[in-house]
């Protein structure tokens, strides 16, 4: 199983809506329940890519059978063929579809589509998609994730001080 990293530069923000929460809410969207983690961010938090990848779909999700108008400006990257993370509610995209990219800094977080505030969709796919599933494709990315990221990686001149 490819192991991937947490998608946020800034460490601190907490996860907001986990995977499977709130079933009721998420009934009148033919969903089983939320299908992805919430991270709590401000407008503006940097996002980096769990994994290296190529970029499948940059844009607004309206243009994205997979991520579609709710995603708002959104992102999908598919890493090693078997996996596609995706990264919604964008406010700036730094990457186009057909880019490789590794380990770095891809978008800002935002507050685009169907949100009550600024914040990180993120959320895993695994391939063949099986968009039937009650999550629309979406699994539990919990058991993807290596652990949090230390910051040995990153460029600490930018990071949030608590």
């Amino acid at each position: 199983m490819q192991k991937l990293q947490w998608p946020l530069y800034n460490l601190r923000a907490p996860i907001t809506q986990p995977y499977g929460a709130n079933p009721r809410v998420y009934q009148r969207f033919n969903l089983q329940a939320h299908n992805g983690i919430d991270y709590g961010c401000i407008e503006g938090t940097a996002i980096l890519s769990s994994a290296p990848g190529i970029v499948r779909f940059a844009g607004d999700g309206v243009g994205s059978p997979i991520m579609g108008a709710s995603a708002g400006l959104c992102l999908l990257i598919e890493h090693e063929g078997q996996i596609l993370t995706e990264y919604a509610h964008l406010s700036k995209i730094y990457v186009e579809e057909g880019q490789e990219v590794g380990r770095e800094i891809i978008a800002l977080s935002g507050a685009t589509g169907a949100v009550s505030g600024d914040h990180l969709h993120w959320g895993v796919l695994e391939v063949p998609l099986a968009l039937d599933n009650g999550y629309m494709g979406r699994v539990d990315p919990t058991p993807y994730l290596a652990g949090e990221v230390t910051g040995d990686e990153l460029d600490d001149s930018t990071s949030e001080e608590a």
